[in-house]
């Protein structure tokens, strides 16, 4: 499904999300939506869709909860309403700057929406892994990474919903390159949070290292100040060589990779 920031008028945005969900989502219906938006009336979906009502504001809301829209995606819904249900050219022109306003940063949103949605969790990259196998199924996921069947579902549609992922009859489609984590100089939540979780998972791997077969190594050397960046590159090219390599084999498992790489003297 698009993102919400590629629409301006609500009841195209409204009717892609509905058939999305109903491909997705076994025995979603208007009263399923009516029923998360807390809306009594269980076509009302329907007939905003088709023209017939409009949104008031505290519909906008219980719209916005029903579709679990974010803050930035919920305050580009509410202006997306009001631009379209406005009659004035007046107020058209000022919803219309404002769609545009919020939309300005729409790139940047999306990398950090998807960065968060790959990062937000340990075994999302494992579930992006999965779904990158040709037959992957919720079960697939579930025995191949430890997940719950809830667990899994959750994020696939998650992905889906950002775009992360794409579904094609009964095939899923990664979208780009989202499974190499590198930390940068300067300071980002996501990424730092992420890999401090996965030091967590090391160190349970490592005390469970009978049980799991995780394998783990040491070394320590000395080398010159101009060469500390030339092992980066190194240890780059490493990492690219070996998940070329992972493309090449048959799946059975996903397996995780951490390298940390750092002066002794802190």
């Amino acid at each position: 499904m698009r993102s919400i920031f590629q629409f301006r008028d609500h009841r195209e945005f409204l009717k892609e999300f509905y058939e999305f969900q109903k491909r997705s989502r076994s025995g979603y219906s208007y009263r399923s939506f009516s029923d998360a938006a807390g809306i009594q009336s269980p076509n009302y979906l329907k007939l905003v869709i088709d023209g017939k009502r409009k949104l008031l504001s505290h519909n906008i809301f219980q719209f916005a909860r029903a579709m679990n829209l974010g803050f930035s995606e919920g305050e580009y819904f509410e202006a997306m309403v009001n631009f379209t249900q406005s009659t004035s050219v007046d107020e058209k022109k000022y919803h219309s700057l404002r769609l545009k306003n919020l939309s300005a940063n729409f790139g940047q949103q999306k990398v950090l929406s998807t960065q968060y949605a790959v990062l937000s969790a340990w075994y999302m990259p494992a579930v992006l892994v999965c779904l990158g196998e040709k037959d992957c199924t919720i079960e697939l996921i579930c025995n191949m990474t430890g997940i719950t069947q809830e667990t899994a579902n959750n994020a696939v549609e998650h992905l889906l919903k950002l775009g992360v992922v794409e579904k094609n009859g009964d095939r899923f489609l990664v979208t780009g390159k989202h499974l190499d984590v590198r930390a940068k100089n300067g300071s980002n939540t996501i990424i730092d949070t992420f890999l401090q979780k996965q030091l967590e998972r090391s160190l349970n791997a490592f005390q469970n290292r009978k049980k799991t077969n995780a394998k783990f190594f040491s070394h320590t050397f000395s080398i010159d100040s101009e060469s500390y960046d030339l092992f980066i590159d190194h240890i780059r090219s490493f990492v690219d060589a070996t998940a070329q390599k992972a493309q090449s084999l048959n799946t059975e498992k996903v397996v995780q990779l951490n390298i940390q790489y750092f002066p002794i003297k802190t």
